[in-house]
């Protein structure tokens, strides 16, 4: 054998001469190669398979064999602890003998508490005794995932203040249900843990528990985690979404008639259909808006669009309307259309948005998938490739020719998959190379540039010493499943005969969840092609690996020849389980609040969890737990990387998730784990097949109809069964879809409710022992108290021919109504007879309208039926509404895991009934329409009287008493009837309608609560702190923080504040958290896009955020996954940054703007520190890096900047040497970094020279510098530089402190000059003076992190970080943190390493102090949230800083098209008010509900030479009615800049709220202003709801003025002070019905006023002047002639009717009293209320004629209260 290797060796030597192995030579080193031929080795050889991991607590199967073998070997296999090998943790033996053809598997076992998880890589050591004849040692990695956690919520989306239900299903790694102690935690979209519970146990398998959400709470996707008490392996997790939201009232689906825009089309069309959840037809009106999204932002492309088909009438959007907003429309290649609808009813009753998005912009309409191949192909052999061809929305394309490599013609079949077996030619490793396989459609009607292309890059397998000695594995079927078999066949290819001749046994491994399961030896002797036959069984779901491998024994290293195949199961459960009707009943429907019982079939003992839900949540959210979302969480626990194969014959082990080690053929690499893990593969290959044979199974057309449809895919995530609800063709129909749908999608649809069959049912005998019968007839206000109700109505499965034909929704103006008013002496004419309306409090009241319910667990009996399951009958009430539920049942069990089952649906219906809808949540004292709609599906038609019963605190029709009105609906219709309320206080208000139908034909009662909020805008305050107690915490080492109460200006009155304490155990956590997202700058600093610096910036951040973490090595802590994220949010932002490039490689602050200096000099910083990160074109970098050296660089080595994008005085007071020290420091920044990655060559610039000459220029001039900013940004260009930069120079700068380099103009200056400083410090080694910076930085931080502006963020967050990896925490961090809170308990919180980036959160009360006290040596953030209400006049009338702006808003008659009901003209002016013209700013302006702008107008801004504005776009992720962001690139401080367009109404809405615009600056935030605005209504008498002269509300919550003639008696002023009492009855007879006196003992005052001054807003303020003190109140020490300031809502000014310069009496109980003034003058603030007395004062003209009684009393009044005070 050495002869032959030397012969070798010469060989290269002789062929090579010591040059590079050249091409033409390696035919013949390989035939030289072939000659010498191994030789066989006799001797025995041994082989240990095992799984890629141990895993500790679970049984593993390792699998030893024996080679050439003729006697009994017993092998001992043991696992010992690693590095020490020690302690032997699991031990086992096992007989190698003939019997079992020496192959036999061993199973071993760890004990858990050997082996403890402690946040590091563990290791064990395999050891296995071959008798005394070879000893195998195998380092293996230590996996600590010990089960799965499967998380249910009882609903996808809730609401602020719903409660959460949720439930964790546990098992072990072997899929049986488990009692094991998990802790479990809900998340905010934060990552902060709100809520923790901690070591609880899962009972049979199963936790449940209840989490509230707050009213005030983050909207946004929330998570409930789960964990097991050990191992980051072990953490699960599920999703819920928190917003506001109101269930839909009927469906709206868009459908684009083709799913694709191509660049030479004419228009895109889009199909709308609208219809009731029911099944009618809606009619109406939907109003469309198409629009672009690019990069995460959605822009609108058109003006709105009406249409009123809405049974599949289309709406189209042209290329030439793209063309005028994109007239380049190449660079919209790749982005997304979206079309949105707005559907109306016609009688205005609902109103329901859809959105369709993802529509691409495309050259090619086809999209070509290559699945499952291989990474490695074997010469010679076929090579199994799928072909997918479709449309763009994945559809498959059928009969599309495709052309491939190495296949001769092109191809095509119907389904548009196409399997292909490519021959791959018979090359080898020495002279072949790798292949790209090119898959290409041959369309002849497409042009060459618009057919799809797809590559697919392969890799030689890599063959022992170049034999060409190959296994190849198939399997049989594309689709396997339980009960079946699958046959595996075994291709051997043998180099030679003399080869094939030694291989007599194959080997195969079946492993499933990352154990193996069977192990078997096959004779092959004689056999190349060799099948086995495995039977599926429920232990090999979800999928499993076939591994086969044969050895051929050669002396000194024996070949090992491997192949692999992944076999996927069809998704079901282990076990059954089948929630539908008890045996034999059929009911198409049920009422509301009604008895209903159903049956849960399943498996014997097992446990199951219920939960029913209203099915119309799943069209706002799909997200539900289901079997496939199961196996997903299981199929976590494969070890493997891919589809199969491997590199070379280790690779075939290591990809699937094997251990080997030969005692001859090698070893697979102990420590490799899967750099990409491949998981499971989709069925899409399988499913296009089986679509054509399902179809080709139907010849009668409306059949095969049926079936097609049923196979399409549709954007809600609706079950087969479910969606065959909207079917109204026949049965057989319906039966077509139902097969072909569920038998597509792979779902077991369980029990189909039929229509009633003509003749009855065979009779079923009943069971001779009766199950258990849980009877749940819940009080359901105890198990779902104060739950928000929402209405929605059922959809209907048999068709209704008739309904449909004549359904129709009339609505009626409420003047057209036959009243019907009790209090007047003659009714109208009615058809009612008195004993139709006797009995109204007999009618039912529906009142339980849940969104879920039935939150329960049953035990199946332990005894089963003939079929082998157990049956368990549930009776319970259903709630009241009209709906169809969707029952919901997930089954726990010791032996089968978790099932969960399809769901059953319930329709719930009355052929009468109310729907009265309320929206989410109104604010206090606004004014609100509601609508009660009369549904009529009767066969004929009805009068019916409708009423509104009175509310307390609410002013309504209805306020003195019922309310009644008498209608005709007409059959199969609806009415609506509409109501305005005022709701007078906060909380949940009841409203109840009724309605009757005359003659006994019908009746409904509703009542639903009204949630009522408090009004004004939602303000954050936020204070943090810096947790170091080791440097703080004094010689006791613990750091206490004393909080104090906050002071907060203009509270809403009655509104309530909340205080949050938020804690995190590592100083960058949140920074960190809120920089890898998708839009980076809205979570840290809420920043608009739209110019070149904002796209750099979100590259920035995650690029900071990425680079900190590699360098802390903490991307474990925060997630593995989100390196991969950040990594995409870095690429994204580096493709579209290339959109800006000019010509010249320089880079404009907007895209039509010239070149900026600044902009060119940040693209080369951030490319420098991408380059780590992506793939960044050297061209890409050095050409705007050269661009500056050229063309921007002065011969004194400054650079010059002829386009600023920033304010400036940033770069100095004065255009002189600081603007140019500033401006080239920043510049030799990014230069330096560049050099520090790339070397760019240029034949007229030496770049570092031309870097010396400014640095140069900045050493020169350091000493003249007197601005904080610019020393510090040019000490850290010289010290990054490699250029001295002195400290002392620097520190001169400084606050006396050294903590902080402030800017007197802007408060972000300073921050960013901090964090200059800071990184020159560090860079020059000076770490004990960066602490203090360090210190202050942490204490001056944002909310999430945050630094207020962009530039300030990120040179802050760069500075941290480094400051972080130079001093990290301590290794064996410890923080202990303890919130004590007078008057409960104290809250403790922990952080370790592991701990450090999870947030902690507690609310605490607003009116008191509390103190935070930290221990240990670790650091950490306290930052402490106070959120509440203000006055919006605080920002109408708040001083605006920096800019001057006045909005104004106007009719105009210059209408656009028909369909816009009017035009509106908003002029927005704007000044700076600075000594110089202002850079870079924003205008927010919030659009009216139903409004958009006129674009013409915007454009004629924008694209004319002289530009008004440089950019805008309507955003509508931004705000909830879209936000138009304006860029104004420059704002004149001398006169005011201008804007006027268009608004355009496209659709009437009452009751319009305000809308804001917001001017400031982009680079400080704090130089803002804002100013409301909203466009005139027409007048509504909404404020006062009367019939003749009689009045129903008179402002309920207002204060009236008391008449001047009303006679008031001589005590009665005394007793509204001082005893409180009530003469409501008596002033009932003078029509003062509202008032109430009183009063709050001696706390209640009375003054005497002069009314000042009147201003208006939200609530009319009324400025009073002190003329005489009566009786103190709360307020003491207040005198004459001092002012306060008097509030009452706007509604109620025309009951108060004040007037300037007239005096009154002001009698107000301690209510009243409000201390919201300012902070510093600590003013009293008093309103206006209902319990408040308000009287005139006559003046002297008055006192001597008509009013001299009244003056007496009042001055005899006054009198004897200050003398004698309140008497007992």
């Amino acid at each position: 054998m050495l002869l032959q290797l030397l012969l070798w060796a010469t060989l290269l030597c002789q062929i090579c001469d010591g040059k590079a192995f050249p091409q033409r030579h390696k035919r013949t080193v390989w035939r030289h190669m072939r000659q010498i031929e191994p030789v066989k080795d006799p001797s025995p050889s041994f082989s240990l398979l095992a799984p890629a991991k141990i895993r500790p607590g679970t049984k593993q199967n390792i699998l030893v064999e024996g080679h050439n073998l003729a006697q009994v070997v017993e092998v001992t296999v043991v696992v010992y602890d690693y590095p020490n090998s020690q302690t032997a943790l699991s031990r086992g033996s096992v007989f190698l003998n003939s019997d079992n053809n020496y192959s036999v598997l061993q199973t071993l076992e760890i004990n858990p508490n050997l082996l403890l998880p402690d946040g590091k890589k563990k290791y064990v050591k395999l050891v296995a005794q071959f008798s005394n004849i070879y000893r195998a040692e195998k380092v293996m990695a230590v996996s600590f995932r010990s089960g799965h956690i499967f998380i249910q919520t009882d609903k996808p989306i809730y609401n602020p203040g719903d409660k959460v239900r949720f439930r964790a299903f546990v098992s072990d790694l072997e899929f049986r249900s488990s009692e094991r102690t998990i802790s479990l935690e809900i998340q905010n979209p934060d990552g902060i843990a709100v809520h923790g519970i901690g070591r609880v146990k899962a009972i049979d398998g199963v936790f449940s528990d209840i989490f509230s959400l707050s009213t005030v709470v983050k909207e946004g996707r929330w998570k409930v985690v789960a964990k097991f008490d050990q191992g980051k392996e072990n953490v699960f997790s599920r999703e819920f979404e928190v917003k506001k939201y109101v269930l839909p009232a009927f469906n709206v689906t868009l459908t684009p008639k083709t799913s694709h825009l191509s660049l030479d089309a004419e228009k895109l069309e889009v199909e709308i259909t609208a219809r009731y959840l029911y099944g009618a037809q809606v009619k109406g009106v939907a109003y469309v808006l198409f629009g672009i999204e690019i990069n995460g932002e959605k822009k609108r492309l058109t003006s709105m669009k009406q249409i009123d088909d809405l049974n599949g009438g289309s709406v189209s959007l042209t290329m030439e309307e793209i063309k005028r907003a994109y007239p380049d429309i190449n660079s919209l290649l790749g982005s997304t259309l979206y079309v949105k609808a707005s559907v109306l009813t016609s009688s205005g009753s609902d109103l329901v948005e859809a959105e369709k998005s993802g529509i691409k912009i495309v050259k090619s309409p086809y999209m070509l998938t290559i699945k499952d191949t291989p990474k490695y192909y074997k010469p010679g052999l076929p090579l199994a490739m799928t072909v997918i061809v479709s449309n763009h929305d994945g559809s498959p394309t059928p009969n599309i020719p495709v052309k491939v490599t190495f296949l001769e013609s092109p191809i095509s079949v119907h389904s548009g998959t196409i399997n292909i077996h490519i021959n791959m030619p018979k090359t080898h490793i020495l002279y072949g190379n790798s292949q790209i396989l090119k898959v290409e459609t041959v369309d002849p009607s497409l042009k060459p540039e618009q057919q799809a292309i797809q590559e697919v890059y392969v890799k030689p397998y890599s063959t022992f010493s170049g034999h060409d000695n190959f296994l190849h594995v198939s399997v049989g079927a594309s689709r396997v499943v339980v009960g079946g078999s699958v046959s595996v066949q075994m291709y051997i290819k043998s180099s030679l005969p003399n080869h094939r001749a030694l291989v007599e046994h194959l080997t195969y491994i079946v492993l499933n969840k990352g154990k193996i399961i069977q192990a078997g030896r096959v004779n092959v002797k004689g056999q190349d092609v060799t099948s086995v036959h495995l039977l599926i069984t429920t232990e090999m779901l979800p999928a499993f690996r076939f591994v086969a491998y044969y050895v051929l024994p050669w002396q000194h290293r024996a070949e090992v020849v491997a192949d692999s195949v992944f076999v996927d199961v069809e998704d079901r459960c282990v076990g059954s389980l089948n929630v539908g009707p008890v045996d034999g009943e059929i009911v198409s429907s049920y009422s509301p609040g009604s008895s209903f019982k159903f049956q849960v079939k399943g498996d014997v003992g097992a446990k199951v969890s219920l939960v029913a839900v209203d099915n119309a949540i799943f069209l706002l959210s799909k997200n539900r737990l289901t079997q496939k979302k199961v196996w997903e969480v299981v199929d976590q626990a494969d070890m493997g990387c891919t589809a199969g194969g491997g590199k070379d014959n280790m690779g075939v082990f290591s990809d699937a998730g094997l251990m080997f080690h030969s005692s001859t053929g090698g070893s697979t690499d102990s420590k490799e784990d899967c750099s990409s893990k491949t998981k499971r593969r989709r069925r899409s290959a399988a499913k296009l097949q089986l679509r054509d044979q399902l179809e080709k199974a139907y010849s009668d057309e409306l059949l095969q109809r049926c079936c097609v449809d049923g196979m399409k895919e549709i954007p809600m995530p609706y079950s087969c069964y479910r969606r065959s609800l909207y079917i109204t063709e026949d049965w057989s129909c319906v039966l077509a879809f139902l097969r072909c749908c569920a038998e597509y999608r792979g779902e077991e649809l369980g029990v189909i409710t039929r229509p009633p069959p003509t003749t009855a049912p065979p009779t079923i005998a009943p069971p001779t022992t009766s199950p258990p019968t849980l009877f749940l007839v819940p009080h359901l206000e105890y198990h779902f108290p104060e739950q928000p109700v929402f209405f929605v109505r059922d959809r209907v499965l048999q068709s209704m021919p008739k309904l449909h034909a004549e359904a129709n929704v009339v609505g009626v103006r409420q003047d057209s109504y036959r009243e019907v008013v009790v209090e007047e002496e003659e009714e109208a004419a009615s058809v009612f007879e008195e004993d139709d309306l006797s009995d109204l409090e007999d009618i039912y009241v529906r009142s339980k309208f849940f969104e879920s319910w039935l939150w329960t667990d049953i035990r199946l009996p332990s005894t089963a039926k003939s079929d082998g399951l157990a049956v368990f009958p549930v009776d319970t009430v259903l709630p009241d509404s009209i709906t169809q539920w969707g029952f919901l049942a997930v089954s726990a069990s010791p032996e089968k895991g978790v099932c969960v089952a399809e769901p059953y649906n319930v329709r719930v219906w009355k052929p009468f009934f109310i729907d009265l809808r309320l929206p989410h949540s109104v604010s206090r004292n606004e004014q609100v329409e509601i609508k009660a709609v009369i549904h009529n599906y009767k066969n004929s038609t009805l009068e019916v009287m409708v009423i509104l019963e009175k509310t307390e605190d609410m002013c309504s029709v209805a306020y003195t008493g019922q309310h009644r009105q008498q209608v005709t609906v007409a059959a199969g219709s609806s009415k609506l009837i509409t109501y305005t309320i005022i709701p007078l206080k906060t909380g949940e208000l009841p409203l109840q309608v009724t309605a009757v139908a005359a003659s006994f034909m019908g009746q409904d009662a509703v009542k639903k609560n009204l949630r009522v909020v408090v009004e004004g805008i939602q303000t954050l305050k936020v204070r943090s702190f810096v947790l170091n107690p080791s440097e703080k915490g004094g010689s006791a080492g613990q750091q206490l923080i004393q909080v104090k109460k906050m002071q907060l200006d203009a509270v809403v009155p009655k509104s309530v504040p909340e205080t949050f304490v938020n804690v995190r155990g590592d100083l960058l956590a949140d920074s960190i958290d809120n920089s890898i997202k998708e839009d980076s700058l809205a979570a840290l600093i809420r920043m608009p896009g739209g110019c070149v610096e904002q796209n750099l910036a979100r590259i920035t951040l995650p690029l900071i955020a990425a680079h900190y973490l590699d360098r802390s090595a903490d991307w474990e802590i925060v997630g593995i996954s989100r390196r991969e994220e950040a990594i995409k949010y870095i690429q994204r932002g580096y493709e579209n940054q290339l959109n800006y490039k000019k010509s010249d490689d320089s880079y404009p602050p907007y895209a039509n703007e010239g070149t900026s200096t600044w902009i060119t000099a940040y693209v080369v910083k951030v490319f420098s520190m991408a380059h780590s990160f992506i793939n960044v074109n050297e061209k890409h970098l050095c050409g705007p890096l050269l661009y500056l050296l050229k063309n921007k660089q002065g011969y004194d080595g400054t650079f010059q900047e002829d386009n600023p994008v920033y304010d400036t005085s940033m770069t100095g007071a004065m255009r002189g040497s600081e603007y140019k020290a500033s401006l080239t420091a920043f510049v030799l920044i990014a230069l330096a970094e560049a050099q520090d990655k790339v070397t760019c060559q240029d034949q007229e610039v030496n770049i570092r020279d031309k870097s010396r000459q400014a640095a140069g220029y900045l050493t020169e001039h350091f000493s003249r510098l007197t601005r904080p900013y610019t020393a510090a940004i040019a000490c850290y260009a010289l010290a990054v530089s490699n250029n001295a930069c002195v400290k002392s120079m620097l520190l001169k700068f400084a606050s006396p402190d050294h903590s902080h380099w402030p800017d007197s103009n802007n408060y972000f200056f300073t921050l960013e000059a901090t964090g200059y400083a800071l990184l020159a410090l560090i860079k020059s080694g000076h770490m004990e003076e960066a602490e203090a910076p360090f210190r202050w930085l942490n204490e001056h931080r944002g909310i999430g992190g945050g630094y207020g502006s962009t530039q300030s963020t990120m040179v802050v967050l760069q500075a941290l970080s480094e400051y972080l990896v130079k001093r990290p925490p301590p290794s064996d961090l410890n923080l202990l943190v303890q919130l004590s809170v007078p008057g409960r308990s104290d809250v403790r919180w922990t952080f370790n390493p592991n701990l450090a980036y999870v947030a902690r959160s507690s609310r605490v009360p607003l009116d008191q102090e509390f103190s935070v006290a930290a221990s240990g040596n670790g650091k950490g953030v306290l930052e402490v949230v106070t959120v509440y209400h203000q006055l919006p006049d605080v920002y109408e009338n708040s001083t605006c800083n920096g800019f001057q702006l006045d909005v104004s808003i106007a009719e105009t008659n210059e209408k656009t098209s028909s369909d816009v009901e009017k035009s509106f003209r908003l002029n927005v002016n704007v000044r700076a008010l600075e000594e110089r013209q202002v850079r870079m700013v924003i205008l927010d302006i919030g659009l009216p509900t139903g409004f958009e702008p006129e674009n013409s107008d915007l454009e004629l801004l924008t694209n004319s030479v002289d530009r008004y504005i440089n950019n805008f776009q309507v955003v509508d992720n931004l705000s909830d009615r879209g936000s138009l962001i304006i860029h104004l690139f420059k704002v004149s401080n001398k006169e005011a800049e201008m804007i006027s367009f268009r608004l355009n109404q496209k659709f009437k809405v009452g009751l319009l709220q305000p809308s804001t615009v917001k001017v400031y600056q982009y680079y400080n935030k704090d130089k803002s202003c804002s100013r409301f605005y909203s466009p005139p209504e027409d007048k509504q008498q909404l404020d006062q709801i009367c019939e003749g002269d009689v009045c129903r509300c008179s402002q309920g919550d207002c204060c009236v003025m008391k008449e001047d003639f009303a006679f008031f008696g001589k005590e009665q002023r005394n007793a509204a002070v001082c005893n409180g009492l009530h003469h409501g009855e008596y002033f009932f007879r003078v029509n003062y019905c509202c008032l109430l006196f009183l009063s709050m003992n001696n706390f209640s005052s009375a003054y005497r006023v002069k009314l000042i001054s009147i201003s208006q807003s939200h609530y009319y303020q009324y400025e009073m002047e002190i003329v005489q003190v009566i009786k103190e109140g709360t307020e003491e020490g207040l005198n004459e002639k001092e002012r306060r300031m008097f509030l009452s809502h706007a509604s109620c000014r025309t009951r108060l009717n004040l007037k300037e310069g007239q005096e009154y009496l002001v009698i107000g109980p301690i209510t009243d009293v409000w201390n919201a003034g300012s902070t510093v003058s600590n003013k009293y603030v008093y309103t206006l209320g209902k319990e408040t007395w308000v009287e005139r004062w006559p003046d002297e003209s008055e006192c001597g004629s008509t009013l001299q009684k009244k003056c007496d009393e009042l001055k005899s009044f006054a009198k004897k209260l200050i003398e004698d005070g309140c008497q007992a």
